[in-house]
């Protein structure tokens, strides 16, 4: 089982080709500055164009667990299996 990773828990509102209901947030593919201001600038438009929307996707990211619950789970297999080897 592979780790937790925040990119496989966060549904791009624009990118990840999901309905808007079923988003929470913005992503960007790499650690850079372009990638990072590409994310802000389409949260910042949506902020700015659509207020009742961002206000449901602010609403809708709240309810999420990004908790470390569940990853901790995976990396306990993980380590499990490696001391059984």
């Amino acid at each position: 089982m592979a780790p937790f990773r925040l990119s496989e828990r966060l549904v791009d509102v624009e990118t990840s080709g999901e309905p808007f209901e079923k988003t929470n947030g913005f992503s960007f593919d790499l650690p850079d500055v372009a990638s990072t201001n590409g994310a802000l600038d389409r949260a910042l438009a949506l902020w700015k164009g659509e207020k009742k929307r961002w206000e449901e996707l602010i609403k809708r990211g709240m309810q999420w667990d990004f908790s470390w619950k569940e990853p901790c789970k995976s990396y306990e297999k993980i380590y499990q299996q490696l001391l059984i080897k």
